[in-house]
C-alpha cells in the first residue's frame, strides 16, 4: 500500500518522473528489494464491490474503464497526495503497471484527465456517500467481529495544537 500512496512528492506542476523510493519493509516494489512490479497484499474487493454499485453516469458504448476502478484508483491518488484531476490522472499512469497487476486488470494506458473529470463530476454526492457509509459500517463491524478495539485519534490533539479562542 505504501507503494501505491508515494507518488506526490514533487510540486502540482512537476508530475513524477518515475517510481519514487519507499521506506517500507512488507512490499517488495523497490528495485533494492526485489521485483519493481509486486502487488500489494491487500484486499480492495470489499470496497469495489460497494463502488461497483454506484450507477455509471457514462453511457452504455464506449466504456473503456470500469467505474469502480476509476473510483478506487482517484481516492488511493487523493490519499497520496493528488488534488486535481491531472495529478489523480498522473498516479493512474505513473502506477497503472503496479494497479494492473494488484486488482488483475489489463489496462494499457490512464484514462485522460478530463475523461476521469467527466466521470467523477457526472456521479451523485448521495451515491457515493451511500457506497463509503457502508464501507465504513463493514470496516465496524469486521473489527467487532475480531475482537479488534479501533481507536479514533485526532493529529491535532495528538501534537498539542490547538486554535485559541481569545
Amino acid at each position: 500500500f505504501p507503494s501505491l500512496l508515494n507518488s506526490f512528492r514533487r510540486s502540482k506542476r512537476e508530475p513524477p518522473l518515475g517510481p519514487l523510493p519507499c521506506s517500507h519493509s512488507k512490499l517488495s516494489c523497490c528495485p533494492s528489494r526485489g521485483s519493481r512490479l509486486a502487488a500489494p497484499r491487500l484486499n480492495f474487493a470489499p470496497l469495489l464491490s460497494l463502488l461497483a454499485d454506484i450507477p455509471d453516469p457514462r453511457r452504455g458504448q464506449g466504456k473503456l474503464y470500469q467505474l469502480a476502478h476509476i473510483l478506487l484508483f482517484s481516492i488511493l491518488s487523493i490519499v497520496a497526495g493528488a488534488n486535481s484531476y491531472r495529478g489523480v490522472h498522473t498516479f493512474m499512469k505513473v502506477r497503472r503497471a503496479v494497479l494492473n497487476k494488484a486488482l488483475g486488470i489489463r489496462w494499457k494506458r490512464a484514462p485522460s484527465y478530463t475523461a476521469i473529470r467527466y466521470i467523477l463530476q457526472g456521479l451523485k454526492a448521495e451515491d457515493v456517500e451511500t457506497a463509503f457509509r457502508a464501507h465504513a459500517e463493514n470496516l465496524n463491524l469486521a473489527a467487532a467481529a475480531s475482537g479488534t478495539r479501533i481507536v479514533a485519534l485526532d493529529g491535532k490533539v495528538l501534537k498539542g495544537s490547538f486554535d485559541a479562542f481569545n
